[in-house]
Formats: structure tokens, C-alpha cells, sequence
């Protein structure tokens, strides 16, 4: 029988690659966490300085507010009394406009839609025919209170006897004539 005699020692397998691997992660966790309080740091450095920002802003903001409330209340009087003051010159009635644009009207028309503006009017009216929108087109020209009418637009809905055309005037209006007209029928009444 033979022996096997092995005189030489056996090494022991080293631990350096655990060690090189334990070193390596807790050296990348140093890292990261380093970054992360690095970021964590500017972040609230940015809130705190985009914070104090904001409260200046609105400091300033209130600031202008107050003094253009004191500036801008003296001249929203002003214009407002202006206005008031233009408009009790300027008045027009309604009433009296819508009086004299139905008395030219043909019998068989009406008004539709009524659009009033300053110095013009956007109206629709309705007839059986379309000369009659002719027709009240030259009586609105005929008008001393009317600077300019015209006819913007014809729709004929319906078939056979039961037709009628829509039409759609814009009216320029005198209203020096209109608006003594109103006042002799104001005096009047």
C-alpha cells in the first residue's frame, strides 16, 4: 500500500475579493449618499431663496397696489364722472328709436333681432317678400335720422306659399335728427 505523504502546507484560499467587494459597495453607498445630501442641501437652499423671492414680490406687489388705488381711484372718479356727464348729453331713447323703425316697416314685416350700438344699428327683420326688404330698405333711407342703411344679408327660408325672407340691415344713424326728434316727442308727452 502507498502512503501519501503531502509535506507541503496548504494555503488558505485568501478573502481579498470579498474584502475588495465589501470595500467597493460600501464605498459606492458613501458616495451616493454624499450626492443625495449634496442635493438635498442645494434644493433647500433654491425653496428657501425662491421663497424669500416670492414674499418680496408680493411685498412689492401690495406696495404698487396700494398707491395705484389711491392714484387710480381720483382718475376712476374723474372718468366716471366724464361719463355719466356724456351720457346724460348723449341719451337717445330706445323706445323712441324702436317706435319709428317699426312705423316704417311694411304691414306684413317684423323685427327680428335688434343690435343697438352708438351711432348704428344691426337689426334683422322678416317679410313675406323680398321687396318688401327692398321696400323698407329705401323708406329707412328716406329717413332725416338715418345717415345710411344697407342691406347686409337675404335668407328666404320655406317653400312654395309659406316663404319668408330673413334680412339683416345695418343702419348708420343722424342722431343729432333723432336725438331732437326724441326730445320734441318727450316735450310732447
Amino acid at each position: 500500500m502507498l502512503i501519501d505523504i503531502n509535506l507541503l502546507q496548504v494555503k488558505e484560499k485568501k478573502r481579498s475579493h470579498l474584502f475588495f467587494i465589501i470595500i467597493m459597495i460600501v464605498s459606492v453607498t458613501l458616495l451616493l449618499s454624499g450626492i443625495f445630501i449634496y442635493q438635498a442641501h442645494n434644493k433647500k437652499a433654491t425653496l428657501k431663496h425662491v421663497t424669500t423671492e416670492i414674499e418680496t414680490t408680493r411685498q412689492l406687489r401690495e406696495a404698487k397696489e396700494q398707491s395705484i388705488d389711491v392714484k387710480g381711484s381720483v382718475h376712476s372718479i374723474k372718468t366716471l364722472q366724464s361719463a355719466i356727464t356724456w351720457a346724460e348729453q348723449n341719451q337717445l331713447s330706445a323706445v323712441h328709436l324702436i317706435s319709428t323703425l317699426t312705423q316704417l316697416l311694411p304691414q306684413e314685416g317684423y323685427i327680428n333681432n335688434f343690435d343697438y350700438q352708438y351711432d348704428f344699428i344691426d337689426m334683422t327683420a322678416e317679410f313675406p317678400y323680398k321687396k318688401q326688404a327692398a321696400y323698407y330698405l329705401a323708406r329707412l333711407n328716406q329717413s332725416d335720422w338715418v345717415d345710411d342703411a344697407m342691406i347686409l344679408s337675404i335668407t328666404t327660408t320655406g317653400e312654395g306659399k309659406t316663404t319668408s325672407s330673413e334680412v339683416k340691415y345695418m343702419i348708420n344713424l343722424n342722431l343729432s335728427v333723432l336725438r331732437s326728434a326724441g326730445r320734441e316727442q318727450g316735450d310732447a308727452s
